[in-house]
């Protein structure tokens, strides 16, 4: 079992008393290992989070962006209607009114 679970022994002591001392510290290491392990996981844990928030944030930004877009580009195509509408009307003025435009 100590060679299996590379147990070292402290004094070269075989005793009860000299294994004990030793399966005691390798418990210990193996108690910090999983402590440190637990507090990084936790901290795994709340980056992950955070990331998914922020993730999910930028999602909820890009899709305002995609729809103001949108927004912006109907407002320019229906610009341009009226621009061509306007520049209708004003040749049909200068058609009907040539005296009236300027030289």
């Amino acid at each position: 079992m100590i060679r299996e679970h590379e147990i070292v022994l402290v004094s070269r002591e075989s005793s009860l008393k000299g294994l004990s001392e030793a399966l005691g510290l390798h418990l210990k290491a193996v108690h910090s290992k999983i402590e440190e392990y637990k507090r990084a996981e936790v901290d795994w844990s709340a980056t992950r989070r955070k990331l998914e928030d922020d993730v999910r944030a930028e999602s909820i930004k890009q899709e305002a962006l995609a729809r103001e877009l949108e927004d912006t580009k109907r407002d320019r195509d229906f610009a341009k209607m009226e621009a061509r509408s306007l520049q209708v009307i004003v040749m049909n003025f200068q058609a009907y009114h040539p005296n009236l435009t300027a030289s």
